[in-house]
Protein backbone atom coordinates (compact mmCIF):
# COMPACT_ATOMS: atom_id res chain seq x y z
CA UNK A 1 0.00 0.00 0.00
CA UNK A 2 2.64 2.69 0.89
CA UNK A 3 4.79 1.56 -2.39
CA UNK A 4 1.22 2.10 -4.21
CA UNK A 5 1.05 5.65 -2.49
CA UNK A 6 4.59 6.39 -3.25
CA UNK A 7 4.17 5.75 -7.26
CA UNK A 8 0.98 7.48 -7.45
CA UNK A 9 2.50 10.67 -5.80
CA UNK A 10 5.62 10.65 -8.03
CA UNK A 11 3.36 10.36 -11.19
CA UNK A 12 1.49 13.03 -9.87
CA UNK A 13 4.64 15.37 -9.51
CA UNK A 14 6.22 13.92 -12.61
CA UNK A 15 2.37 15.49 -14.47
CA UNK A 16 2.97 18.90 -13.19
CA UNK A 17 4.97 21.78 -15.39
CA UNK A 18 8.06 23.44 -13.20
CA UNK A 19 6.26 26.57 -13.92
CA UNK A 20 2.69 25.76 -13.16
CA UNK A 21 1.25 28.17 -10.59
CA UNK A 22 -1.12 26.39 -8.46
CA UNK A 23 -2.83 29.80 -6.45
CA UNK A 24 -3.30 30.85 -10.12
CA UNK A 25 -5.24 27.92 -11.49
CA UNK A 26 -6.65 27.70 -8.22
CA UNK A 27 -8.34 31.06 -8.99
CA UNK A 28 -9.42 30.48 -12.38
CA UNK A 29 -11.23 27.56 -11.33
CA UNK A 30 -12.57 29.47 -8.37
CA UNK A 31 -13.71 32.63 -11.26
CA UNK A 32 -15.20 29.41 -13.87
CA UNK A 33 -16.99 26.75 -11.36
CA UNK A 34 -19.86 26.85 -9.34
CA UNK A 35 -18.66 28.91 -6.71
CA UNK A 36 -18.02 26.84 -3.41
CA UNK A 37 -21.69 26.85 -2.08
CA UNK A 38 -22.82 30.58 0.38
CA UNK A 39 -18.66 31.33 0.34
CA UNK A 40 -19.14 34.47 -1.76
CA UNK A 41 -22.34 35.14 0.33
CA UNK A 42 -20.21 35.09 3.52
CA UNK A 43 -17.54 36.68 2.18
CA UNK A 44 -20.06 39.81 0.71
CA UNK A 45 -21.37 39.61 4.55
CA UNK A 46 -18.12 39.78 6.38
CA UNK A 47 -16.37 42.65 3.88
CA UNK A 48 -19.42 44.90 4.77
CA UNK A 49 -18.17 44.66 8.46
CA UNK A 50 -16.03 47.75 9.16
CA UNK A 51 -14.80 48.57 12.44
CA UNK A 52 -16.76 51.23 13.17
CA UNK A 53 -19.70 50.72 14.74
CA UNK A 54 -22.22 53.38 12.63
CA UNK A 55 -25.48 54.65 10.83
CA UNK A 56 -24.01 53.18 7.53
CA UNK A 57 -22.53 50.12 8.35
CA UNK A 58 -25.94 49.36 10.14
CA UNK A 59 -27.93 50.13 7.19
CA UNK A 60 -25.65 48.02 4.96
CA UNK A 61 -25.37 45.20 7.19
CA UNK A 62 -29.32 45.03 7.51
CA UNK A 63 -29.76 45.41 3.65
CA UNK A 64 -27.74 42.50 3.02
CA UNK A 65 -29.72 40.33 5.48
CA UNK A 66 -33.19 41.32 4.64
CA UNK A 67 -32.10 40.60 0.48
CA UNK A 68 -31.76 36.43 1.68
CA UNK A 69 -35.46 36.18 2.98
CA UNK A 70 -34.16 33.17 4.25
CA UNK A 71 -31.46 34.05 6.12
CA UNK A 72 -33.42 36.81 7.74
CA UNK A 73 -35.59 34.13 9.30
CA UNK A 74 -33.07 31.70 10.37
CA UNK A 75 -31.24 34.86 12.03
CA UNK A 76 -34.43 35.90 13.75
CA UNK A 77 -34.80 32.31 15.23
CA UNK A 78 -31.48 32.52 15.98
CA UNK A 79 -31.38 35.44 17.89
CA UNK A 80 -34.52 34.88 19.49
CA UNK A 81 -32.73 31.44 21.84
CA UNK A 82 -32.13 31.21 25.31
CA UNK A 83 -28.42 32.97 24.96
CA UNK A 84 -29.43 35.92 23.31
CA UNK A 85 -32.27 36.74 25.00
CA UNK A 86 -29.77 37.01 28.00
CA UNK A 87 -28.79 40.15 26.48
CA UNK A 88 -31.71 41.58 25.28
CA UNK A 89 -33.08 44.23 27.17
CA UNK A 90 -36.91 43.43 27.33
CA UNK A 91 -39.08 41.84 24.13
CA UNK A 92 -38.61 39.29 21.54
CA UNK A 93 -36.20 40.72 18.16
CA UNK A 94 -38.33 40.41 15.25
CA UNK A 95 -36.23 42.64 13.21
CA UNK A 96 -32.66 42.71 11.74
CA UNK A 97 -32.09 46.49 12.99
CA UNK A 98 -33.15 46.10 16.10
CA UNK A 99 -31.12 42.59 16.47
CA UNK A 100 -27.97 44.83 15.43
CA UNK A 101 -28.63 47.22 18.35
CA UNK A 102 -29.65 44.63 21.01
CA UNK A 103 -26.90 42.31 19.99
CA UNK A 104 -24.00 44.68 18.33
CA UNK A 105 -22.72 43.84 14.57
CA UNK A 106 -20.21 40.97 15.62
CA UNK A 107 -23.26 38.32 17.31
CA UNK A 108 -24.74 39.07 14.04
CA UNK A 109 -22.58 38.43 11.82
CA UNK A 110 -21.53 35.30 13.75
CA UNK A 111 -24.94 34.06 13.32
CA UNK A 112 -25.29 34.80 9.99
CA UNK A 113 -21.80 32.69 9.28
CA UNK A 114 -22.88 29.78 11.31
CA UNK A 115 -25.75 29.66 9.35
CA UNK A 116 -24.63 29.91 6.01
CA UNK A 117 -21.77 27.07 7.58
CA UNK A 118 -24.74 24.76 8.53
CA UNK A 119 -26.50 25.19 5.17
CA UNK A 120 -23.65 23.93 3.87
CA UNK A 121 -23.41 20.78 6.00
CA UNK A 122 -27.24 19.64 4.99
CA UNK A 123 -25.65 20.11 1.20
CA UNK A 124 -25.61 16.21 0.12
CA UNK A 125 -23.98 16.84 -3.32
CA UNK A 126 -20.88 18.20 -1.02
CA UNK A 127 -17.97 15.69 -0.45
CA UNK A 128 -17.78 13.74 3.11
CA UNK A 129 -14.55 15.33 3.39
CA UNK A 130 -15.43 19.30 2.57
CA UNK A 131 -18.21 18.50 5.13
CA UNK A 132 -15.96 17.21 7.55
CA UNK A 133 -13.25 19.96 7.31
CA UNK A 134 -16.61 22.52 7.88
CA UNK A 135 -17.43 20.72 10.98
CA UNK A 136 -13.94 21.16 12.18
CA UNK A 137 -13.83 24.77 11.46
CA UNK A 138 -17.21 25.19 13.20
CA UNK A 139 -16.29 23.17 16.43
CA UNK A 140 -12.49 25.47 16.15
CA UNK A 141 -14.81 28.42 16.34
CA UNK A 142 -16.29 27.07 19.71
CA UNK A 143 -13.24 26.44 20.94
CA UNK A 144 -11.43 29.85 20.48
CA UNK A 145 -14.84 31.50 21.56
CA UNK A 146 -14.53 30.15 24.61
CA UNK A 147 -10.83 30.79 25.42
CA UNK A 148 -11.57 34.32 24.51
CA UNK A 149 -14.30 34.19 27.17
CA UNK A 150 -11.60 33.02 29.66
CA UNK A 151 -8.89 35.93 29.04
CA UNK A 152 -10.54 38.43 27.75
CA UNK A 153 -14.29 38.84 26.91
CA UNK A 154 -14.55 41.52 24.61
CA UNK A 155 -12.16 39.04 22.27
CA UNK A 156 -15.33 36.18 21.62
CA UNK A 157 -16.93 37.37 18.82
CA UNK A 158 -13.75 38.08 17.08
CA UNK A 159 -11.91 35.11 18.02
CA UNK A 160 -15.02 33.05 17.22
CA UNK A 161 -15.38 34.97 13.25
CA UNK A 162 -11.54 34.63 12.80
CA UNK A 163 -11.35 30.67 13.67
CA UNK A 164 -14.03 30.71 11.25
CA UNK A 165 -11.31 31.45 8.28
CA UNK A 166 -8.55 29.74 9.94
CA UNK A 167 -8.73 26.78 7.19
CA UNK A 168 -10.04 28.51 4.28
CA UNK A 169 -6.95 27.48 2.34
CA UNK A 170 -7.96 23.84 3.13
CA UNK A 171 -11.46 24.41 2.22
CA UNK A 172 -11.26 25.98 -1.04
CA UNK A 173 -8.44 23.77 -2.16
CA UNK A 174 -10.72 20.98 -0.91
CA UNK A 175 -13.69 21.66 -3.24
CA UNK A 176 -11.61 22.59 -6.21
CA UNK A 177 -8.92 20.82 -6.23
CA UNK A 178 -10.30 17.66 -4.74
CA UNK A 179 -7.56 15.15 -6.17
CA UNK A 180 -4.85 16.84 -4.70
CA UNK A 181 -6.37 17.21 -1.38
CA UNK A 182 -6.93 13.55 -0.75
CA UNK A 183 -2.58 13.04 -1.69
CA UNK A 184 -2.49 15.97 0.69
CA UNK A 185 -4.68 13.66 3.27
CA UNK A 186 -2.74 10.63 2.61
CA UNK A 187 0.61 12.28 3.00
CA UNK A 188 -0.44 13.28 6.39
CA UNK A 189 -1.93 10.06 7.20
CA UNK A 190 1.24 7.89 5.81
CA UNK A 191 4.44 10.66 6.41
CA UNK A 192 2.80 11.71 9.62
CA UNK A 193 3.57 15.48 8.00
CA UNK A 194 1.46 18.35 9.25
CA UNK A 195 -1.17 19.93 6.73
CA UNK A 196 0.95 23.14 5.77
CA UNK A 197 4.44 20.81 4.71
CA UNK A 198 2.14 18.42 2.72
CA UNK A 199 0.24 21.19 1.29
CA UNK A 200 3.24 23.06 -0.02
CA UNK A 201 5.13 19.54 -1.15
CA UNK A 202 1.55 18.63 -3.27
CA UNK A 203 0.84 21.95 -4.30
CA UNK A 204 4.38 23.90 -4.63
CA UNK A 205 2.31 26.38 -2.10
CA UNK A 206 0.79 25.30 1.46
CA UNK A 207 -2.83 26.12 2.70
CA UNK A 208 -2.46 28.66 5.00
CA UNK A 209 -0.47 30.35 2.21
CA UNK A 210 -3.34 30.09 -0.13
CA UNK A 211 -5.94 30.42 2.51
CA UNK A 212 -4.03 34.45 3.13
CA UNK A 213 -3.64 35.35 -0.71
CA UNK A 214 -7.16 34.56 -0.88
CA UNK A 215 -8.60 36.56 2.53
CA UNK A 216 -6.16 39.36 1.13
CA UNK A 217 -8.08 39.33 -2.62
CA UNK A 218 -11.49 39.34 -0.90
CA UNK A 219 -10.38 41.89 1.42
CA UNK A 220 -10.98 40.69 4.41
CA UNK A 221 -9.58 42.13 7.86
CA UNK A 222 -6.10 42.46 8.77
CA UNK A 223 -7.33 40.19 12.15
CA UNK A 224 -8.82 37.66 10.32
CA UNK A 225 -5.58 37.40 8.14
CA UNK A 226 -3.12 37.98 10.95
CA UNK A 227 -4.89 34.82 12.67
CA UNK A 228 -4.81 32.60 9.37
CA UNK A 229 -0.72 32.53 10.21
CA UNK A 230 0.57 29.27 11.50
CA UNK A 231 2.21 29.26 15.02
CA UNK A 232 5.86 27.66 14.96
CA UNK A 233 5.93 24.72 16.56
CA UNK A 234 8.11 25.41 19.80
CA UNK A 235 6.96 27.14 23.30
CA UNK A 236 5.12 30.36 22.42
CA UNK A 237 6.21 33.67 23.95
CA UNK A 238 4.19 36.40 25.62
CA UNK A 239 1.42 37.96 23.23
CA UNK A 240 2.78 41.57 22.36
CA UNK A 241 -0.52 42.92 21.62
CA UNK A 242 -3.86 42.34 21.61
CA UNK A 243 -4.13 40.96 17.75
CA UNK A 244 -1.26 38.60 18.66
CA UNK A 245 -3.38 37.09 21.91
CA UNK A 246 -6.54 36.92 19.39
CA UNK A 247 -4.05 34.71 16.97
CA UNK A 248 -3.08 32.36 19.58
CA UNK A 249 -6.85 31.52 20.93
CA UNK A 250 -7.29 31.07 16.87
CA UNK A 251 -4.37 28.83 16.42
CA UNK A 252 -4.68 27.11 19.48
CA UNK A 253 -8.03 25.83 18.75
CA UNK A 254 -7.25 25.11 15.02
CA UNK A 255 -4.30 22.75 16.29
CA UNK A 256 -6.50 20.82 19.19
CA UNK A 257 -8.86 19.76 16.53
CA UNK A 258 -5.85 18.72 14.23
CA UNK A 259 -5.05 16.83 17.27
CA UNK A 260 -8.27 15.37 17.74
CA UNK A 261 -8.25 13.97 14.15
CA UNK A 262 -4.83 12.26 14.09
CA UNK A 263 -5.96 9.88 16.82
CA UNK A 264 -8.76 8.72 14.71
CA UNK A 265 -7.79 4.41 15.26
CA UNK A 266 -6.57 4.69 18.69
CA UNK A 267 -6.60 6.64 21.85
CA UNK A 268 -3.13 6.25 22.99
CA UNK A 269 -1.48 9.45 23.94
CA UNK A 270 -4.15 11.90 23.78
CA UNK A 271 -4.48 13.44 27.10
CA UNK A 272 -0.58 13.82 26.98
CA UNK A 273 -0.93 15.68 23.55
CA UNK A 274 -3.30 17.71 25.07
CA UNK A 275 -1.47 18.65 27.56
CA UNK A 276 1.91 19.41 25.70
CA UNK A 277 -0.70 21.98 23.40
CA UNK A 278 -1.45 23.59 26.40
CA UNK A 279 2.57 24.21 27.97
CA UNK A 280 3.39 25.09 24.45
CA UNK A 281 0.93 28.13 25.29
CA UNK A 282 1.25 28.56 28.56
CA UNK A 283 2.96 31.81 28.29
CA UNK A 284 -0.24 32.93 26.35
CA UNK A 285 -3.17 31.67 28.45
CA UNK A 286 -3.61 29.48 31.19
CA UNK A 287 -5.89 26.94 31.04
CA UNK A 288 -6.04 23.46 32.64
CA UNK A 289 -6.28 20.22 30.60
CA UNK A 290 -9.70 19.45 32.82
CA UNK A 291 -11.09 22.97 31.88
CA UNK A 292 -9.99 21.88 27.83
CA UNK A 293 -12.19 18.74 27.77
CA UNK A 294 -15.21 20.81 29.23
CA UNK A 295 -14.86 23.26 26.18
CA UNK A 296 -14.38 20.48 23.38
CA UNK A 297 -17.85 18.97 25.40
CA UNK A 298 -19.55 21.85 25.22
CA UNK A 299 -18.68 22.45 22.02
CA UNK A 300 -19.32 19.80 20.70
CA UNK A 301 -22.99 19.61 22.28
CA UNK A 302 -23.24 22.94 20.97
CA UNK A 303 -22.92 21.71 17.10
CA UNK A 304 -24.74 18.38 18.52
CA UNK A 305 -27.90 20.33 19.39
CA UNK A 306 -27.17 22.80 16.81
CA UNK A 307 -27.86 20.36 14.29
CA UNK A 308 -30.85 18.81 15.45
CA UNK A 309 -32.68 21.63 15.21
CA UNK A 310 -31.81 22.10 11.62
CA UNK A 311 -31.85 18.85 9.73
CA UNK A 312 -28.21 17.86 9.73
CA UNK A 313 -26.60 14.57 12.32
CA UNK A 314 -23.72 15.95 13.80
CA UNK A 315 -23.52 12.36 14.81
CA UNK A 316 -22.21 10.87 10.97
CA UNK A 317 -19.44 13.24 11.30
CA UNK A 318 -15.94 11.29 11.50
CA UNK A 319 -14.20 14.49 13.74
CA UNK A 320 -17.15 14.57 15.98
CA UNK A 321 -17.33 10.50 16.45
CA UNK A 322 -13.77 10.74 17.62
CA UNK A 323 -14.29 13.83 19.70
CA UNK A 324 -16.89 11.75 21.87
CA UNK A 325 -14.33 9.04 21.46
CA UNK A 326 -11.75 10.81 23.35
CA UNK A 327 -14.45 12.44 25.84
CA UNK A 328 -15.41 9.15 26.63
CA UNK A 329 -12.04 7.95 27.30
CA UNK A 330 -11.53 10.27 29.50
CA UNK A 331 -14.43 9.89 31.80
CA UNK A 332 -16.32 12.74 29.89
CA UNK A 333 -19.61 11.88 28.50
CA UNK A 334 -21.16 14.33 25.10
CA UNK A 335 -24.42 12.57 24.77
CA UNK A 336 -26.52 13.08 21.61
CA UNK A 337 -29.56 13.44 23.55
CA UNK A 338 -28.38 16.38 25.59
CA UNK A 339 -30.62 18.78 27.28
CA UNK A 340 -28.34 21.86 27.29
CA UNK A 341 -29.36 24.62 25.02
CA UNK A 342 -26.01 25.96 23.92
CA UNK A 343 -25.07 29.56 22.70
CA UNK A 344 -26.28 29.14 19.04
CA UNK A 345 -29.15 26.48 19.39
CA UNK A 346 -32.60 27.51 18.20
CA UNK A 347 -35.80 27.16 20.69
CA UNK A 348 -37.59 24.10 20.08
CA UNK A 349 -41.18 24.41 18.52
CA UNK A 350 -43.48 24.37 21.80
CA UNK A 351 -46.47 25.23 23.41
CA UNK A 352 -47.01 27.80 25.86
CA UNK A 353 -44.64 27.15 28.87
CA UNK A 354 -47.18 25.83 32.11
CA UNK A 355 -46.11 26.14 35.04
CA UNK A 356 -48.41 24.56 37.65
CA UNK A 357 -51.82 24.89 35.70
CA UNK A 358 -50.59 28.66 34.92
CA UNK A 359 -49.58 28.99 30.78
CA UNK A 360 -46.86 31.63 30.31
CA UNK A 361 -47.99 33.91 27.01
CA UNK A 362 -44.37 34.16 25.57
CA UNK A 363 -44.01 34.04 22.02
CA UNK A 364 -41.09 33.05 20.20
CA UNK A 365 -39.73 33.05 16.48
CA UNK A 366 -40.69 29.03 16.23
CA UNK A 367 -44.23 29.24 17.00
CA UNK A 368 -45.04 31.89 14.11
CA UNK A 369 -46.69 30.31 11.15
CA UNK A 370 -43.53 29.95 7.64
CA UNK A 371 -46.65 31.58 5.74
CA UNK A 372 -46.62 34.79 7.81
CA UNK A 373 -49.06 37.26 6.48
CA UNK A 374 -48.51 41.36 6.14
CA UNK A 375 -50.34 42.09 8.46
CA UNK A 376 -48.74 39.52 11.28
CA UNK A 377 -45.41 41.28 10.10
CA UNK A 378 -46.55 44.74 10.65
CA UNK A 379 -48.48 43.76 13.97
CA UNK A 380 -45.34 42.46 15.65
CA UNK A 381 -43.24 45.20 14.51
CA UNK A 382 -45.16 47.71 16.01
CA UNK A 383 -44.97 45.98 19.44
CA UNK A 384 -41.30 45.86 19.16
CA UNK A 385 -40.51 49.46 17.55
CA UNK A 386 -43.04 50.66 20.90
CA UNK A 387 -40.74 48.52 23.00
CA UNK A 388 -37.39 49.81 21.42
CA UNK A 389 -39.16 53.61 21.77
CA UNK A 390 -38.75 52.82 25.60
CA UNK A 391 -35.32 52.26 25.50
CA UNK A 392 -31.74 54.42 24.57
CA UNK A 393 -31.93 53.52 20.54
CA UNK A 394 -30.30 56.58 18.11
CA UNK A 395 -33.28 58.29 16.16
CA UNK A 396 -32.02 56.45 13.17
CA UNK A 397 -32.15 53.17 14.66
CA UNK A 398 -36.36 53.47 15.47
CA UNK A 399 -36.13 54.78 11.64
CA UNK A 400 -34.08 51.99 10.78
CA UNK A 401 -36.55 49.80 12.44
CA UNK A 402 -39.87 51.68 11.12
CA UNK A 403 -38.81 50.73 7.60
CA UNK A 404 -37.10 47.66 8.19
CA UNK A 405 -40.67 46.55 9.21
CA UNK A 406 -42.25 47.58 6.47
CA UNK A 407 -40.53 46.62 3.71
CA UNK A 408 -40.70 42.56 5.11
CA UNK A 409 -44.14 43.51 5.76
CA UNK A 410 -44.78 44.60 2.16
CA UNK A 411 -42.35 42.70 -0.09
CA UNK A 412 -41.31 45.80 -1.60
CA UNK A 413 -38.71 46.00 -4.10
CA UNK A 414 -37.23 48.98 -2.63
CA UNK A 415 -38.18 51.53 0.28
CA UNK A 416 -36.47 54.75 0.83
CA UNK A 417 -36.84 57.30 4.26
CA UNK A 418 -36.42 60.83 2.80
CA UNK A 419 -35.51 63.68 5.39
CA UNK A 420 -35.70 67.26 5.59
CA UNK A 421 -32.75 69.50 4.72
CA UNK A 422 -33.75 72.72 6.55
CA UNK A 423 -31.26 75.21 5.51
CA UNK A 424 -31.76 73.88 1.56
CA UNK A 425 -35.86 72.92 1.65
CA UNK A 426 -34.73 69.70 0.02
CA UNK A 427 -35.87 66.21 1.11
CA UNK A 428 -33.23 63.83 0.79
CA UNK A 429 -33.18 60.00 0.86
CA UNK A 430 -31.14 58.98 4.40
CA UNK A 431 -31.40 55.61 3.83
CA UNK A 432 -33.54 52.80 3.05
CA UNK A 433 -33.72 49.09 1.98
CA UNK A 434 -33.75 47.29 -1.28
CA UNK A 435 -32.32 46.36 -4.89
CA UNK A 436 -29.63 49.02 -5.96
CA UNK A 437 -30.94 51.37 -2.68
CA UNK A 438 -27.38 52.77 -2.24
CA UNK A 439 -26.99 54.19 -5.64
CA UNK A 440 -30.41 55.51 -5.91
CA UNK A 441 -30.51 56.63 -2.50
CA UNK A 442 -27.55 59.41 -3.60
CA UNK A 443 -29.79 61.27 -6.27
CA UNK A 444 -33.47 60.44 -4.65
CA UNK A 445 -34.36 64.47 -3.59
CA UNK A 446 -36.20 67.33 -4.31
CA UNK A 447 -36.89 70.38 -3.62
CA UNK A 448 -40.15 70.92 -1.26
CA UNK A 449 -42.33 73.58 -2.65
CA UNK A 450 -45.63 73.05 -1.08
CA UNK A 451 -47.60 74.98 -4.24
CA UNK A 452 -45.87 72.93 -6.57
CA UNK A 453 -48.07 69.97 -8.21
CA UNK A 454 -45.88 66.68 -8.25
CA UNK A 455 -47.34 64.02 -6.58
CA UNK A 456 -43.94 64.27 -3.75
CA UNK A 457 -45.02 67.94 -2.87
CA UNK A 458 -48.28 67.44 -3.32
CA UNK A 459 -48.20 64.44 -0.44
CA UNK A 460 -46.85 66.59 1.90
CA UNK A 461 -48.79 69.32 1.51
CA UNK A 462 -52.12 67.48 1.97
CA UNK A 463 -50.60 65.25 4.32
CA UNK A 464 -51.88 62.37 2.62
CA UNK A 465 -50.85 58.76 1.85
CA UNK A 466 -50.53 58.34 -2.11
CA UNK A 467 -50.48 55.27 -4.26
CA UNK A 468 -49.50 55.22 -7.83
CA UNK A 469 -50.46 51.94 -9.19
CA UNK A 470 -48.74 52.32 -13.05
CA UNK A 471 -46.60 54.83 -13.45
CA UNK A 472 -47.44 54.36 -17.20
CA UNK A 473 -50.82 56.13 -16.52
CA UNK A 474 -51.08 59.27 -19.06
CA UNK A 475 -53.71 60.92 -16.44
CA UNK A 476 -51.10 61.16 -13.70
CA UNK A 477 -48.10 62.03 -16.54
CA UNK A 478 -47.81 65.37 -15.02
CA UNK A 479 -47.62 64.56 -11.45
CA UNK A 480 -44.22 62.85 -12.15
CA UNK A 481 -41.36 65.04 -11.71
CA UNK A 482 -38.50 63.92 -14.48
CA UNK A 483 -35.84 63.43 -12.13
CA UNK A 484 -37.80 60.38 -10.34
CA UNK A 485 -38.62 58.73 -13.81
CA UNK A 486 -34.93 59.01 -14.96
CA UNK A 487 -34.04 57.52 -11.69
CA UNK A 488 -36.90 54.89 -10.79
CA UNK A 489 -37.67 51.90 -13.42
CA UNK A 490 -40.63 50.62 -11.12
CA UNK A 491 -43.96 51.40 -12.20
CA UNK A 492 -46.13 51.10 -9.09
CA UNK A 493 -44.94 53.36 -5.54
CA UNK A 494 -46.76 54.51 -2.47
CA UNK A 495 -45.64 57.76 -0.44
CA UNK A 496 -46.31 58.57 2.87
CA UNK A 497 -45.28 62.03 4.14
CA UNK A 498 -44.01 62.60 7.62
CA UNK A 499 -45.47 65.77 9.53
CA UNK A 500 -45.31 66.98 12.99
CA UNK A 501 -48.13 69.13 13.15
CA UNK A 502 -47.97 70.96 9.82
CA UNK A 503 -44.99 70.91 8.86
CA UNK A 504 -43.43 68.62 6.17
CA UNK A 505 -40.08 66.85 8.18
CA UNK A 506 -39.90 63.49 6.12
CA UNK A 507 -41.31 61.38 3.49
CA UNK A 508 -41.40 57.27 3.02
CA UNK A 509 -41.03 55.64 -0.27
CA UNK A 510 -41.65 52.14 -1.17
CA UNK A 511 -42.06 50.61 -4.63
CA UNK A 512 -42.41 47.50 -6.39
CA UNK A 513 -41.51 46.62 -10.21
CA UNK A 514 -44.88 45.90 -12.02
CA UNK A 515 -48.20 47.92 -12.34
CA UNK A 516 -51.07 46.49 -9.75
CA UNK A 517 -48.44 44.82 -7.66
CA UNK A 518 -48.55 47.14 -4.47
CA UNK A 519 -52.08 46.26 -3.16
CA UNK A 520 -52.91 47.76 0.28
CA UNK A 521 -55.83 46.49 2.40
CA UNK A 522 -57.17 49.06 4.80
CA UNK A 523 -56.19 46.65 8.00
CA UNK A 524 -52.57 46.66 6.05
CA UNK A 525 -53.03 50.77 5.79
CA UNK A 526 -53.87 50.82 9.56
CA UNK A 527 -50.80 49.30 10.41
CA UNK A 528 -48.89 51.45 8.01
CA UNK A 529 -50.35 54.77 9.60
CA UNK A 530 -49.21 53.63 13.23
CA UNK A 531 -45.68 52.70 12.34
CA UNK A 532 -45.54 56.04 10.65
CA UNK A 533 -46.85 57.80 13.79
CA UNK A 534 -44.24 55.86 15.90
CA UNK A 535 -41.85 57.61 13.79
CA UNK A 536 -43.01 60.94 14.45
CA UNK A 537 -43.27 60.23 17.82
CA UNK A 538 -39.32 59.15 17.87
CA UNK A 539 -38.51 62.22 15.92
CA UNK A 540 -40.29 64.35 18.61
CA UNK A 541 -38.81 62.24 21.38
CA UNK A 542 -35.00 62.21 19.85
CA UNK A 543 -34.82 65.87 18.73
CA UNK A 544 -36.05 67.84 22.02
Amino acid sequence: MQMNFAYIYRQHKDNLTDNMDKLGILRKKIGEMEELPAMSYTVKLVSRQTAKYNDSTITELTDTILQDFALTNKILRMVNTVYYIKSQFSGKITTISRAVYVLGLEHIRNAALSMVLFENLKNKSLAKELKNNYMTTYVSSIISRELAKIVDKEKCEESFLCAMFYDLGKIITTYYMPDESKLIKDLVSKKGLDDKTASAEVLGISYERIGITLAKDWHLSQQIVHCMHRQPHVKLAKPDNPMDLLRCFVSFAGELCSTILSFHSNHVGWMASLENLIKRYSNCFSVSPEKMIEILKLAIDEVTVYGQNFDFDADDNSFVKISRQLLSSTGFTSATNTTVIPDYAPMATREYEDIGGIQVLDWNMAMSDARETTESILNRGILEVATALLEDLTLNDILRMVIEVMFRGMHCSRIIILIRNPKESVMEGRFGFGENVFTIIKNFRFITDLGADDIFNMALSRGSDLLVKNVNDKRIATKLPEWFMNLIDSETFMIMPIRIGKMPIGLIYMDKPFAGDLQIAPTVLHCLKMLRDQAILAIKQKTK
